[in-house]
């Protein structure tokens, strides 16, 4: 099972934590070997297709009547 998403606010801080250079504690060190771990099994082009997708579905009108054959 890859990395669940939209991160939540806590994994978002600590890789933000992590990035700036901050120190961390050793259990957050095993927090984002986790993340790691999970991120390893996601497919990261197949997310951004879907995000792209999501965002040319959320862009077009909505239809208020059935198309007729």
């Amino acid at each position: 099972m890859g990395l669940k998403l939209p991160l939540g606010q806590r994994t978002r801080e600590l890789i933000k934590k992590y990035l700036a250079g901050e120190p961390l504690e050793p259990k957050e060190h095993m927090t984002l070997y986790k993340i790691r771990r999970k991120l390893a099994e996601t497919d990261l082009e197949l997310i951004e297709a879907d995000l792209k997708l999501l965002k040319a579905f959320q862009a077009r009108p909505f239809r208020t009547k059935a198309a007729s054959s």
